[in-house]
């Protein structure tokens, strides 16, 4: 058992949804791009939606939409146009779409079970289910210990609406992972679903024996004992267990302020379970996640497409994200990796031109000691790289 520091959250069965209900047909502005890879057509859309003055980016896969999502516009771009943050915003788009498969040629042919697994999740991120599973299956073949891709795995056969083929994968992740609380609470979650609800209340008691402060796995509970009440009101003990997990929650979640009176209701368990439900959705951070993913494996594999542009851009969005609320250790290590990346860019430039022949003789000694100060910080950086974990 063990207590873990806040990490950016993960909510299994909200990312299951495909995102259509962003679609909105009051979109007033619209720049769109169509992109051929392989034997699949890929539109892009940028919409900009007046009713909600939010813009929003859609994705097709050979003419069917699989996923929508809300654009954050950065703080250096909102003093221009609309149409200019649109067009920006599609290049983006389609710049990563483009990344996306030529990293999927290279990663098929010599990458590790990790790689194949960060990036499904960059396809499962833009709903693209098919690309998504073929990833994650390549992950499981090379390594089958690896526990997220379990999880990952199961999202899309649930978003495919076979819920068995995802029970069957979680039930194999846990028995070759059986101390992973995420994979348990993922597997509880989808019995609940398919109404094997022995099985969920076993699975969540024993995720929550892995992790005492599982926020999640409290709602959970809270849910469970809320369905328990309802279907067997005579049963009083139910409601007090869900109000119990719903406490237990609360308590974890410091801009949550108690009501000051006593819950005693149902109804108010139920709207209190829902309010806070939302609220950790809202914390749902798999998107930008699932981005940072791409970037570092463009940096590994893809340098020669990656410009300065693109990962100031990607710092920029990562770093505005975490200030905006979501300071959560993963994403501040994402960008300090992010960080460092970008550096290996400028130490590269540098060194190639202070190894130039064009010095002249009086400054030719000082661009040597200048170059052998590039190469011992490109050496301690490396030392420092090797002790983060990706």
């Amino acid at each position: 058992m063990f207590n873990q520091e806040e990490t950016s959250s993960f909510d299994f069965w909200d990312t299951v949804q495909t995102g259509e209900e962003h679609f909105s047909s009051s979109a007033e502005a619209k720049v769109k791009e169509k992109v051929k890879l392989g034997d699949n057509v890929y539109d892009l859309e940028i919409v900009y939606d007046s009713s909600e003055k939010q813009i929003y980016s859609l994705l097709y896969r050979n003419h069917h939409l699989v996923s929508s999502q809300y654009v954050a516009v950065l703080s250096s771009e909102k003093d221009f146009g609309l149409n200019y943050q649109l067009q920006q915003n599609l290049k983006r788009e389609e710049e990563n779409l483009i990344a996306s498969w030529n990293l999927r040629e290279k990663i098929n042919l010599s990458g590790t079970a990790s790689e194949h697994n960060c990036l499904g999740l960059f396809f499962l991120d833009k709903g693209l289910d098919h690309e998504a599973a073929e990833q994650f299956e390549h992950a499981l073949k090379k390594s089958p210990p690896l526990s997220d891709t379990y999880k990952n795995l199961s999202l899309v056969y649930l978003r495919k609406g076979v819920p068995h083929k995802a029970l069957e994968l979680l039930e194999a992740g846990v028995r070759l992972n059986p101390g992973f609380a995420d994979l348990r609470n993922s597997l509880g979650w989808v019995y609940l679903e398919c109404q094997k609800r022995k099985e969920a209340i076993e699975q969540f008691n024993m995720a929550l024996e892995l992790n005492r402060n599982y926020a999640e796995v409290f709602l959970n509970l809270t849910l469970w004992y809320l369905q328990e009440s309802a279907n067997h009101p005579e049963n009083s003990q139910a409601l007090t267990q869900a109000i119990k997990y719903l406490k237990k929650a609360l308590t974890l979640d410091p801009e949550f302020i108690l009501p000051k009176d006593k819950i005693s209701e149902w109804e108010e368990v139920s709207k209190l379970y829902l309010i806070l439900k939302n609220r950790v959705a809202q914390k749902d951070t798999s998107h930008i996640k699932a981005t940072c993913e791409l970037y570092l494996l463009r940096f590994f594999y893809d340098q020669a497409n990656l410009t300065q542009k693109s990962w100031q851009y990607f710092l920029m969005e990562l770093r505005e994200k975490i200030e905006s609320g979501y300071d959560f250790p993963d994403l501040r290590n994402y960008l300090g990796l992010g960080y460092w990346y970008y550096t290996s860019f400028f130490l590269e430039k540098s060194r190639s031109i202070l190894k130039s022949d064009r010095f002249g003789k009086k400054l030719k000694n000082l661009a040597t000691l200048n170059l052998e100060v590039i190469e011992s910080l490109k050496k301690q950086l490396e030392k420092i790289q090797s002790r983060w974990e990706r």
